[in-house]
């Protein structure tokens, strides 16, 4: 192909324009080159022949005296500027002896490479002329996936959160906090604010980030762009995609501002259909920036700080109480009377049914910008985030968890960084960067740590009173800390720009997590409470009896080197070549389990050392017209995956760590976990998380391609002047992704762990007699070891279209459209191993789950956003701004029902995996040779079978994923408007409407989504032993009706603000 584009004939132009144009629009791009930190911008000065200047000095400078760099052109007629700070405006100018001075004015550049740029200069009039560029940028406002700081301002951002503005990319949707990108598991997005990774690469986090809230203030944004495929070899650290914010820097004009946020219950809906809602809070935000000049043209400073306060109730209640989650079967006065108990027996505050939660959240950030000489130019920036959230319990109609079982979740983020960009010739530039980030976790028990959860029955099998610390925050801290350090080189020779780099990276991790250290106690009845005999007491813990000796500390450190060509081999045309390599190695021993390898062949104490990824990237892109680009390329991408993943090898490894229970445990106080329990704890006997010998880091190859096209539609006048018409296609297909097995599922080792018969469908049974105890046939309290491994098995499609244009009355409008198709094997929905092993749907095999539809594929979404801008009263802004959307629904599955012991025991699981009753639901073939109907109407289950479309089924196990929840709409509604101010400065007010909708229609807006892990039970199954058939019984024809309440509803907010 490169051989028939360099021909350079008129001929070969037209063929390639024939094959490239239908295939760009019917497969489509997103832009395939990278965005990185700063932006490049190269360039080709020609004369008036068409023919390469050499010499010509051509100066680059920002309008507000942050950059000024000037350089020659080569023998090519090539120069390039690397290391420009994003935005703009910049200014242009190029001189050349016997030639008039040309000056391009009015460039605004975007994070990363930039679209070629060339020069034409002239004769020797002596005059400089004078050039405006129209439109710095491919395209206008809120199109495509770069956002600048107008685009940020004018958006609905209800939230003050970076992902307000990142969901108009149209492969991009918010479902909660989270955030997906292309059809991809959330945790393989890659978040990089100035150079600094700062999504949640340990792993704990929903919403992406490694601090509760964004963690930086989203007016100090310049820009925020998504990229699902830069074929750049500088990026990585993902699999999804990233993306990638660069701050605000000051400049020789003093700017400053405050905005004051405000929303509470009174200005928010109370009803979506006919459901009613009541949630009362309050929420604060104040922020302020200030930016410029500490020494004119040399030295600036930019700083942005933001405080937010928010309080909101919890809506349990007991039995007549009214509230939201009601706890029906349990009365004021159970309540009463256990926590007397727990105060007058056990010496511990039990908590509350109920209390106001409150929430706060504090960040800054804080940036030097040094102009040293037009060569060198250096950055220093510090930023800090802290923020604390109370995590209740929900209250249902049989349990009720007081105050002391919720926990204060504290969080905090700091980095620091120096970059130092050097020209040392018109050839020749490098960067050089040092960056460090701490992050930690300690969630504490709101009344106090050292006590065991208690969960107090009325009755025995009856509504349930929980109190003491959550299990799970019994002892858990978490600090992590990254060192990087990078220096890259970039050389312009001829019409190739080399560029090279190396990268050091070292992440440390320090994380305590001691799951049931401090025990979990069960009581029969409030008499058993009180007597202190609860009937099961539950343990795990060091063999030490020493929680902090569960402490996972480990770390590892990577190397990257990355080597890269960028030939321009025609003005229009210019290729990208590149290799990129990884290499990593550990630090920190996972202890040796010597019954594990006895068990299975081989060590338990594989780890990351001595890996190695290879990940070349190529890259074109073709200027085909003036306003008509083509992109494309092919790539590996590897990283992202959590830190935790790997951090729970160093945590169970079944040799520190042992559980125990005991049926009895008389006197037991909350505190002292009796010692004949603590003796038996035993080594290597514990369940153990392993890393495959063989494993591979997780990789996929993509492939994109696409085109921007900027046309006019002459017989509609200046309506139809200026329209921008961007197509993408991306493929993603798997090499390498996670996969988790449980080694001790069918291991003869363990009695009685293999099957015995054949279920209807295929499926092993392996406990034919469900009336002896767990236990006699199969035992459900066997424990796991769990293999994180590979399979090579998944891949996504995402078409996107998107159409957009601003008009000279001030009413701007972008629409778009993503299709996608995505498959996995494994979704990998959570943190611990237990949870991704044990959270998806399964059919015949639990440790090779098969490719089906991904939990995370919305196969359809549609985007629009409207916008208005217009100075009716002087020079004072009113901005009307309108983001829609609608997409598909949640992917989910329709599962088998039932208590997880008789679960368990039936189909072979742990009685962990078993709780999440997530075996497929056959579908009966109707002629009742497959299954018994035990209280249900057969009508009636039939008719079910139909409504959901499982009857397509018959004889089969309904897939994974197979269903869709209902589809989501979402319109969001932003109202601004600048009031007169002192001297220069503006005042104003903005209006934000979350679910318009609900706003106007209480009957409009409601949101549904199936519970997350997304299974839906259908009936309870056992298993006729006689027949060799399914019994199913209780059929629950509601599992899906789930209403997401507080999205369902309208709120409002008012944002007051002054700027200068």
């Amino acid at each position: 192909m490169l051989a028939f584009l360099s021909a350079g004939q008129r001929s070969a132009r037209l063929r390639l324009l024939k094959i490239l144009v239908p295939l760009a629009f019917l497969l489509g791009v997103s832009d395939a080159f990278a965005q990185v930190t700063n932006a490049r911008f190269r360039g080709t000065v020609i004369d008036a022949s068409g023919s390469p200047v050499a010499g010509a000095q051509v100066t680059m400078s920002h309008d507000k005296g942050l950059v000024k760099k000037t350089t020659e052109t080569n023998a090519s007629g090539v120069f390039v500027f690397t290391g420009l700070k994003v935005g703009g405006p910049y200014t242009l100018t190029t001189v050349s002896s016997g030639a008039e001075p040309i000056k391009n004015e009015g460039i605004s550049l975007a994070a990363g490479n930039n679209p070629p740029f060339e020069v034409a200069i002239g004769g020797g009039s002596g005059e400089v002329e004078t050039i405006t560029v129209t439109g710095g940028r491919v395209a206008p406002k809120m199109s495509g996936n770069v956002y600048d700081a107008g685009d940020i301002e004018t958006a609905p951002t209800a939230q003050g959160d970076l992902k307000d503005v990142i969901r108009f990319a149209p492969d991009v949707y918010l479902e909660g906090d989270r955030l997906y990108l292309g059809g991809a598991n959330n945790r393989f997005n890659s978040v990089t604010i100035d150079g600094i990774r700062q999504d949640d690469d340990f792993g704990l986090n929903n919403n992406g980030y490694p601090s509760l809230r964004s963690p930086i203030p989203l007016g100090a944004a310049e820009e925020i762009a998504v990229n699902r495929s830069p074929f750049d070899v500088r990026y990585g650290n993902f699999i999804g995609g990233n993306i990638n914010v660069v701050t605000k820097s000051g400049s020789n004009d003093l700017e400053a501002g405050i905005n004051v946020v405000h929303t509470n219950d009174r200005w928010q809906g109370q009803k979506t259909k006919d459901t009613d809602v009541s949630s009362e809070f309050e929420e604060n935000r104040v922020g302020i920036h200030v930016g410029g000049p500490i020494i004119e043209d040399k030295l600036f400073y930019f700083f942005a700080a933001e405080a937010l306060t928010q309080t909101s109730p919890n809506y349990n209640g007991v039995a007549g109480s009214g509230a939201s989650n009601e706890a029906s079967d349990i009365s004021a006065a159970d309540v009463a009377r256990v926590q007397d108990i727990s105060s007058r027996i056990y010496g511990f505050n039990a908590g509350k049914v109920s209390q106001s939660n409150k929430a706060e959240d504090l960040k800054f950030l804080v940036k030097f910008d040094y102009e040293i000489n037009d060569s060198h130019r250096l950055e220093a920036k510090y930023q800090s985030v802290d923020g604390t959230s109370v995590e209740d319990g929900t209250a249902r109609s049989n349990y009720l968890p007081l105050t002391s079982n919720w926990y204060e979740n504290k969080q905090s983020l700091s980095t620091v960084s120096l970059r130092l960009f050097s020209d040392w010739d018109h050839a020749l530039s490098t960067k050089v960067e040092l960056s460090t980030k701490t992050t930690k976790s300690n969630p504490t028990p709101l009344e106090g740590d050292g006590f065991a959860q208690m969960t107090v029955a009325l009755e025995d099998g009856g509504p349930e009173i929980v109190l003491g610390p959550d299990p799970f925050r019994q002892a858990n801290e978490l600090e992590t800390n990254t060192l990087h350090f990078g220096t890259e080189a970039n050389y312009l020779l001829g019409s190739h720009l080399i560029t090279g780099g190396i990268d050091l990276d070292t992440v440390d991790v320090y994380n305590l997590f001691g799951p049931f250290s401090s025990g979990t106690a069960e009581f029969d009845t409030i008499d058993d409470f009180e007597a202190q005999e609860p009937s099961n007491l539950y343990y795990q813990n060091a063999l030490s009896n020493n929680v902090d000796d569960v402490a996972a500390d480990w770390g590892y450190n990577v190397t990257t080197i990355y080597l890269q060509d960028e030939y321009q081999i025609t003005p229009q045309l210019t290729a990208r070549f590149g290799l990129r390599t990884e290499l990593y190695s550990s630090k920190g021993d996972i202890n040796y389990n010597a019954n594990f390898e006895q068990r299975y062949g081989f060590d338990n104490r594989a780890d990351l050392d001595g890996k190695q990824l290879f990940l070349p990237r190529a890259g074109l892109s073709y200027q085909a017209a003036k306003r008509l680009t083509f992109t494309g390329g092919l790539g590996i991408y590897a990283g992202g995956t959590p830190n935790v993943w790997l951090s729970n090898n160093y945590s169970n490894d079944g040799v520190n760590i042992d559980d125990v229970s005991a049926s009895s445990a008389s006197g037991f106080d909350g505190r002292t976990i009796p010692d004949d329990l603590k003796n038996q704890l035993t080594a290597g006997d514990g369940n153990v998380d392993a890393l495959d010998p063989d494993f591979e880091l997780p990789r996929n190859l993509k492939f994109a391609l696409g085109a921007k096209y900027g046309f006019d539609l002459d017989m509609l006048g200046d309506f139809g002047e200026n329209w921008f018409l961007e197509s993408s296609y991306t493929y993603d297909q798997v090499q390498q992704a996670l996969l988790w097995k449980d080694l001790r599922r069918d291991n003869s080792q363990f009695d009685n762990n293999t099957a015995n018969a054949v279920a209807p469908d295929g499926r092993q049974i392996y406990d034919t007699d469900l009336d002896t105890e767990s236990g006699t046939d199969f035992n459900t309290r066997r424990g796991y070891d769990l293999l994180l491994t590979n399979t090579d098995k998944g891949f996504s499609h995402n078409l996107n279209l998107t159409l957009s244009k601003t008009f000279m009355s001030g009413f701007s409008f972008s629409g778009s459209y993503n299709w996608q198709r995505s498959e996995d094997v494994n979704p990998g929905n959570s943190s611990r191993s237990v949870s991704n092993y044990g959270q998806v749907a399964i059919g015949t095999n639990p440790n090779d789950p098969g490719l089906a539809t991904s939990n995370y594929e919305r196969q359809h979404r549609f985007v629009f956003r409207f916008g208005y801008e217009q100075n009716f009263l002087m020079d004072l802004m009113t901005s009307v701004n309108l983001f829609f959307e609608r997409r598909s629904g949640q992917p989910f599955s329709y599962t088998f029902g039932g208590d997880r012991d008789r679960l368990g025991a039936l189909f072979g699981e742990e009685r962990e995996f078993a709780r999440r009753e997530r075996m497929l639901f056959y579908v009966p073939k109707g002629d009742g040779s497959d299954v018994i109907l035990d209280g249900i109407d057969e009508a009636a289950f039939n008719a079910y079978l139909a409504r959901t479309g499982l009857d397509e089924y018959r004889g089969e196990i309904a897939p994974r994923n197979a269903f869709k929840g209902d589809w989501v709409d979402n319109i969001d509604l932003k109202i601004s408007q600048e009031l007169p101010g002192y001297g220069d400065g503006k005042a104003g007010i903005a209006l934000n409407i979350q679910n318009l909708p609900n706003f106007l229609n209480n009957k409009w807006g409601q949101q549904k989504n199936p519970n997350f892990p997304f299974t839906v039970p259908v009936v309870d199954v056992a298993y006729d032993t006689a027949s060799g058939r399914y019994i199913y019984s209780d059929l629950d024809e509601n599992g899906n009706d789930n209403i997401e309440e507080i999205r369902s509803i309208w709120r409002m907010q008012l944002t007051a603000f002054y700027r200068f």
